[in-house]
């Protein structure tokens, strides 16, 4: 597996030491999530984050009336951590 695009990504805001590099790639697990598939769910401790290699994921909260409203996207080559997100 190659992480090339997330180190990519990562040194459009720093530099990262070789030694660095090494121990982000020991910790980076490929996950791929389908549509319809929960990153993380409403009362979920989040214990993750995520990059997007390729896709679409959207934040959404359901208002009073119950509709989904959705807060943000997040789009390909984007970082997310904590928040309740769907694919």
């Amino acid at each position: 597996m190659s992480y090339d695009v997330f180190f990519q990504k990562i040194k459009t805001y720093t530099e990262l030491s070789p030694e660095a590099e090494a121990a982000w790639t020991a910790l980076l697990r490929e996950n791929t999530y389908n549509k319809g598939d929960y990153f993380v769910t409403e009362g979920q401790t989040p214990k993750k984050v995520a990059f997007i290699v390729n896709g679409l994921m959207y934040q959404y909260y359901a208002a009073e009336n119950g509709d989904m409203v959705v807060k943000y996207f997040f789009y390909h080559k984007s970082l997310r951590g904590y928040s309740g997100a769907r694919i």
